[in-house]
This record gives structure tokens, C-alpha cells and sequence, in this order.
């Protein structure tokens, strides 16, 4: 009872903050499951380590060496595991055939410190062990670090993937990531270099609060993007239309060809597929000034801000390049900002006319009828 208690008062935060996140993951299950069992296996693990310090502050005094020591390598190996499930909450973040990479310190860090348990193993190398008499001993070598440097090494790719996001559109994103990796790094120092006597824990719920705010953020973010495409849907367009109008230089007009015939005749599965093909064709060619997103149905709209003439025409051509690849077929029209004085409405007219001639240019085509073949 002592010990419950002495944990209670100690972690309350932690316990407020465990049963916020698993609420909300397990609501929110559905819409992204790899982000909701990371999010709940990270909480688990910091209650775990938390368990774990009040415990161990009971154990040693009464002589329980074994438990102590048992504890011990659990946090060890679950410091790092709570690292690298937040890295894995970001989706850029195991891709490639070296992804194993990620995990595969995990495995070397729970062998070194099970290795402590072999009967005979130094200490000066373990960093602990029991002695003859029972006693629980803890030394400086140098794999009892294992633990630290892998966590460190996580919290340096932690960084390399907020600046790859900050590269990209999702600027907040980036930022996000980057605060909250900011803030374990603060924990990990404070309890370091400060905090030398270890009465305090602040690690845990340090990460438990930098996983709700990232999970709440992605949350966020998932409200911003069309399900099937992956671009910015249109209530996210209404939410950019102030900041666009004021720095737009062009609009792109997409709208697929045929995409009722696929939808009749294959099924929506298959008009699906279009919608999600396209929708990767203009990922791959847009530049990072210019922002893409799914209108509704089988239309898409591209705003370029800051981006030249010639650059818009250019990723027009690209893109009807790369479409004639994937064997649907989808008219193009834009309009360049020549007068700072144009609204951004009219450009969107503009350039949705000029689709709609090479829409009805693709329809009066008498091989549209071979196409259906």
C-alpha cells in the first residue's frame, strides 16, 4: 500500500496524461491504427518505467537485489523502446530497405544488459551486478551506457526527420516534431547532468506529454488531408485561402476524363484507383512552392506561390507526361497572376476554362470511344 500510494502521488501527472492518450487512441483507432498502438504501447512503457523507479526505491533498502537488478535492465531497455515507437508514429520515418536499422539497436541493448545476469559477467564492463553475498553493485563500465547512446542516437534521427518534414509543405509538422524531441532532450540532460543523486524522474512523463502533443497534432493534420490521396482536401484550402491570395502567382486545373465511364463499367473500386493515381502524379511533379489539393470527386486544384511562369507551364507538361504512363487521363488547364490586382478567383476561372477546352477537345476525340475498349 505504501508503495502504491508513493507512486500515485509521484506520478499523478503521468496517470492524468496515460489515461488521456489511451482514451484517445482508442477513439480515434480507426483512423490511423499504426499511430494509436504506438501512441498506447509508448504509455504503457512509461507507466512501466515508472512502476519500475518507485519499486526499485523500496527494493534496494530491503535487500531485494535481484528484483532492483531485474527492474534496472527493464528500464534500460524500455527508455529507448519509448524513443523509438514515438519515431515510428511518423510515417517517413521505416521506409527503405535499411529500415531495420531502426530496431536493430533495440535487440543489441536488451542483449548487453541480460548479459549482466550471466553468473561471472563483470561489472566493470555490465555496469552491475550481485555479488557473492547477494548485494547489488553498480559501477561505471562502459556498456552500462549501451542504453544512453542508442537513446541518443535515436533522438539525433528523431531531429534528422523534423528538418526532412520542415523541407517539406508540413512546416508545422516539422516544428512539432522538433519541440517535442526538444523536450525529451531537456529531460535527458536534467536528469543527467543535474539531477547526479537520481531522486528524481522526470524522463517519463516528459515523453508521455511530447506523445500526446504529437499525437493530438497528427490528429490535427489528418482532419487536413483527403483520405484517399493524401493531399490537403478542400476544407484545408478554405482554411489557406487567406494566406494564398495574397502570394499566389498561378493556379493549375485538374480534372480527370472519363472517370464516370471507369466508375460504370469497373466499378468505384477502379475509379478509386484513378483518383489515387492521379492524385501520386501530381505529388511527384509539383515544386514545393506550389500547394495541391483534392476539391472533391475527380477534381484537384494546384495554387503556386512564388513560383515563376515558366516553372507552372513546366510542371503542366510534366504532368501530362507522367499521366500518359499510367493510362488514365485527366485535362489540364492553367492561368498565371499577371496584375497584382486579380483575385484569386478569377485565376481559378481562368484556368478552369481553359481546362474545360481541353476537356471538350478530349471528349470530341473519336478515339475517346477506343479508349473505353
Amino acid at each position: 500500500m505504501e508503495v502504491l500510494t508513493e507512486f500515485f502521488i509521484r506520478y499523478f501527472a503521468l496517470i492524468c496524461l496515460s489515461i488521456v492518450m489511451i482514451v484517445n487512441a482508442i477513439m480515434h483507432f480507426s483512423i490511423n491504427r499504426r499511430v494509436s498502438i504506438c501512441s498506447i504501447l509508448i504509455t504503457v512503457s512509461c507507466l512501466l518505467l515508472a512502476v519500475s523507479f518507485v519499486v526499485q526505491m523500496y527494493a534496494k533498502p530491503r535487500g531485494l537485489y535481484y528484483t532492483t537488478m531485474l527492474l534496472s535492465i527493464m528500464g534500460y531497455a524500455l527508455r529507448p523502446t519509448c524513443l523509438y515507437l514515438f519515431i515510428l508514429m511518423n510515417k517517413n520515418a521505416y521506409r527503405g530497405k535499411w529500415s531495420f536499422f531502426i530496431w536493430l539497436p533495440l535487440v543489441l541493448n536488451l542483449i548487453v544488459y541480460l548479459c549482466a545476469l550471466i553468473p561471472g559477467a563483470s561489472p566493470t564492463i555490465f555496469g552491475f551486478h550481485i555479488g557473492d553475498d547477494g548485494s547489488l553493485s553498480f559501477f561505471g563500465g562502459p556498456l552500462r551506457y549501451t542504453s544512453h547512446i542508442i537513446a541518443i542516437g535515436y533522438l539525433i534521427y528523431l531531429f534528422y526527420i523534423s528538418i526532412f518534414t520542415l523541407k517539406s509543405k508540413h512546416i508545422m509538422h516539422g516544428v512539432t516534431l522538433m519541440v517535442c524531441a526538444a523536450f525529451v532532450v531537456a529531460a535527458v540532460i536534467v536528469e543527467t547532468f543535474v539531477d547526479t543523486s537520481y531522486t528524481i524522474e522526470l524522463l517519463n512523463t516528459t515523453i508521455m506529454v511530447s506523445t500526446l502533443a504529437y499525437y493530438l497534432f497528427l490528429y490535427k493534420e489528418h482532419m487536413q488531408i483527403d483520405t484517399l490521396t493524401g493531399l490537403f482536401n478542400r476544407e484545408t484550402y478554405y482554411h489557406d485561402l487567406p494566406k494564398l491570395s495574397r502570394t499566389f502567382t498561378g493556379v493549375i486545373q485538374l480534372d480527370i476524363n472519363g472517370l464516370k465511364y471507369i466508375n460504370d463499367t469497373f466499378g468505384h473500386h477502379k475509379g478509386d484507383e484513378c483518383i489515387y493515381a492521379i492524385a501520386q502524379v501530381i505529388a511527384a511533379v509539383i515544386a514545393k512552392s506550389m500547394y495541391a489539393y483534392r476539391m472533391g470527386g475527380d477534381e484537384f486544384l494546384i495554387i503556386a506561390s512564388g513560383t515563376k511562369e515558366e516553372d507552372i507551364v513546366e510542371t503542366v507538361s510534366r504532368f501530362k507526361e507522367e499521366m500518359s504512363i499510367t493510362g488514365y487521363y485527366c485535362s489540364a488547364g492553367y492561368a498565371i497572376r499577371k496584375d497584382p490586382s486579380v483575385s484569386l478567383d478569377d485565376v481559378i476561372k481562368e484556368a478552369e476554362k481553359n481546362m474545360y477546352i481541353e476537356k471538350e477537345a478530349f471528349y470530341k476525340n473519336p478515339a475517346f470511344e477506343r479508349r473505353k475498349v
